[in-house]
């Protein structure tokens, strides 16, 4: 999901290849299901006795300071919440989500929040009863936001007279275009050394540059999903008026396809990427993590996207245990601006 407004306080900037590996060496890309949690409980000198104590009196100063801690988070906790449970009622009182003044700015200081509070404290916030009531609500205004304003740029690249102009006005394309490339980066580990025949993009929404970043980057048909007709509409006309569509070939290209997720023929792609709002919640994610397993050949990849702490207020959280008939390679959880987490199975 991209930023709300032009300072870019992205919802899902995806790191360069240095800053991957970067990551790597931190510990926050783990190999399979039970890979480190890269936001511990504790660490080392937290708490009373987790480091030895150098005279009288050692212990009980550090329980002091670990209770100052833990009420200086619980306080720090109350006021993002309360911050969170304000901006999902402005949102909500909203008569629309369009892009615009009000809406750039209460999405923008969403992210803001979701991205810098530190996962001490999220993990109070998380457990707060107003924001634990209006998790769901929260999910449901991101979504509409975010299929509001692509609605919003697709219309505006397809009725520009210089449609390539303006795809390249639009603010947020570098931040596609850099998740889809911190993507190819994880998923390249598993590939083996041919050119994936083809790859589908279930939740293209109706501006398909994820599916267009896949064609590019692995120089292969690319087939866009989507079970909303009037966002397969509008990604089909952005797709005419950028010429993607006029450049494909049987063998590489995007196309745009209207069906549904779970019902969409699987098996002759090597690669299947789902999108974070392909099911909001956490019993429609596993639903479809099963159809998936049911219709994808052995041996192919999927490329999930998910959300972990304080940002699955925004998507759903997939468990990597419970990925039924999939092997579990790769977890990348977000730093910095970054919202979506990246998971890549195996159809076993």
């Amino acid at each position: 999901m991209p930023s709300w407004d032009d300072t870019r306080d992205t919802m899902h900037l995806a790191s360069t290849d240095t800053e991957i590996q970067a990551d790597e060496a931190a510990g926050q890309v783990t190999a399979g299901p039970a890979g480190p949690d890269p936001y511990p409980a504790s660490g080392p000198g937290e708490g009373p006795g987790a480091a030895p104590g150098t005279g009288p009196g050692a212990g009980s100063a550090a329980h002091s300071a670990a209770h100052s801690a833990a009420h200086s988070a619980a306080r720090s906790a109350a006021a993002v919440a309360d911050e969170l449970v304000g901006l999902t009622d402005q949102l909500s009182a909203l008569e629309s989500l369009a892009p615009g003044p009000d809406v750039n700015r209460l999405f923008s200081a969403v992210v803001r929040t979701v991205t810098t509070t530190p996962p001490p404290v999220a993990r109070v916030v998380r457990t707060h009863p107003g924001v634990s009531a209006r998790t769901g609500r929260l999910r449901e205004l991101s979504a509409r936001g975010e299929s509001a304003l692509e609605a919003h740029w697709s219309r505006r690249i397809a009725t520009a007279s210089d449609p390539g102009a303006e795809l390249r006005r639009f603010p947020y394309g570098d931040n596609y275009r850099d998740l889809v490339a911190m993507e190819l980066r994880l998923l390249r580990r598993h590939l083996g050394p041919q050119v994936p025949r083809s790859v589908v993009v279930l939740g293209c929404g109706p501006l398909p540059l994820t599916a267009t970043g896949y064609a590019r980057g692995l120089g292969t048909r690319s087939v866009a999903v989507d079970h909303d007709p009037a966002a397969v509409a509008a990604a089909r006309r952005f797709l005419d008026a950028t010429r993607e569509a006029a450049g494909s070939t049987r063998e590489a290209g995007t196309v745009v396809v209207h069906d549904d997720a779970h019902r969409v023929p699987l098996r002759e792609h090597d690669v299947v990427v789902l999108a974070a709002l392909v099911g909001t919640t956490a019993t429609a994610k596993t639903a479809v993590l099963r159809s998936l397993a049911a219709r994808m050949r052995p041996e192919t990849l999927l490329l999930a996207r998910s959300a972990h702490g304080l940002r699955a207020l925004l998507y759903p959280e997939i468990d990597p245990s419970t990925m039924s008939g999939f092997e579990v390679l790769d977890v990348k959880h977000p730093a910095g601006d970054v919202i979506n987490s990246m998971i890549v199975a195996r159809r076993v």
